[in-house]
Formats: structure tokens, C-alpha cells, sequence
């Protein structure tokens, strides 16, 4: 069916089912023209696949920026860690030199 056809069809169907019936009567040419002309499915699905690109967009900023939180929480959780260590091994190496001024001192244990 030619889309001219359908058009007409649908306008004659609606008025028969009384949708829309005072505004289609009036601008029954107006609404021919702008379904048969100007609707252009091409350029519809590319803003739907338009719109679902950014919407996937925006989701997958969402879970890169919470990614980057939980990898920001446990980059400082390691550098708190290693301060840890080294102010252990800090005291390790303190201990390690009484321990050598004790023994060169009085001798090996």
C-alpha cells in the first residue's frame, strides 16, 4: 500500500471511530501532507538510536565515576597501609642499631 493510501486511510478510520474527528476535519489536508511528507523514518530511528546512545552514555559515566571512587577509597587504604609498614620498619631498623651498640658494647648474646 502506497503511503498516501494508508494515510488516507487512517484520517478516514479515526473520523469513523470519532478520534480526533473536529480537528482532522479541519485539517485533514494539513495532516496528509505532514504525515506523507515531512515524517521521515530514516531520521526517526537515527534519533532513537541517537537518544539510546546517550542514555547508555550517561549510564556508563555513572559506573566509571563510582569505579573511580572505589579505586580512589582503596589507593589511599595501600598508602595508608605502606605508611604503616614503613613506620614499622622504622622501628624495626631502631631496635636493629640498640641492638648492635648492645653487642659491640658487651659483646654477642
Amino acid at each position: 500500500m502506497l503511503i498516501e493510501n494508508a494515510v488516507e486511510k487512517a484520517i478516514d478510520e479515526c473520523i469513523a471511530e470519532g478520534i480526533l474527528v473536529n480537528f482532522l476535519m479541519k485539517h485533514r489536508a494539513e495532516v496528509q501532507e505532514m504525515s506523507i511528507f515531512e515524517y521521515n523514518e530514516e531520521l526517526h530511528l537515527q534519533n532513537v538510536r541517537q537518544d539510546a546512545i546517550e542514555e547508555t552514555n550517561a549510564k556508563a559515566a555513572v559506573i566509571i565515576a563510582e569505579k573511580d571512587a572505589i579505586i580512589a577509597e582503596k589507593d589511599s587504604a595501600i598508602a595508608e597501609r605502606d605508611s604503616t609498614i614503613a613506620d614499622q620498619n622504622s622501628a624495626i631498623a631502631e631496635k636493629d642499631a640498640e641492638l648492635a651498640k648492645y653487642k659491640s658494647k658487651y659483646g654477642p648474646l
